[in-house]
């Protein structure tokens, strides 16, 4: 009889484990993006909106991305605050860089921290010292508490 039970709930155990396993198409896998150039996290959302390549304070060269960043939150954050951002160049992850607009020392960068309220938006740029000029610049990008990243490539061999 101890020999009956333990093989029903042998095969008990494994018809559970087969109905949660799934197979196929199950939930998990991410959806195909609509627009490529946006990455949401469900409580911000960040638009790639393109790149300028400029000399930095210390004339390298450096890339200039801008980004339309918009809270859908329900607490002013900044987009420093929100997203985990690194760019690289050939696998490599590229340094930040210093940029200066024109002749004043306000540096192109200054809204990366700036709070933005729910349900408002901000141009954002965030600025890195390029490796060269020769290959493109992937950037990762995902929500600051979630090991989840999204992905961009940026050709600026063009």
């Amino acid at each position: 009889m101890k020999k009956l039970v333990m093989i029903v709930l042998s095969l008990m155990l494994v018809f559970a484990f087969t109905a949660c396993g799934g197979g196929g198409d199950s939930g998990d896998k991410k959806s195909e993006k609509s627009d490529p150039n946006v990455i949401n996290t469900g409580e911000y959302t960040a638009e790639y909106k393109g790149y300028e390549i400029v000399k930095d304070s210390n004339g390298d060269d450096a890339i200039v991305v801008t980004w339309n960043f918009t809270n859908n939150g329900e607490e002013s954050k900044s987009f420093g605050w929100a997203f985990d951002y690194t760019l690289f160049q050939d696998g490599v992850e590229l340094g930040y860089s210093t940029v200066f607009v024109g002749d004043s020392y306000d540096t192109v960068d200054e809204n990366l921290m700036k709070d933005v309220k729910p349900g408002s938006s901000l141009e954002v740029k965030s600025t890195n010292k390029l490796a060269n000029l020769e290959s493109p610049v992937e950037v990762e990008i995902g929500d600051l508490l979630s090991d989840e990243k999204d992905t961009l490539e940026i050709d600026i061999t063009k």
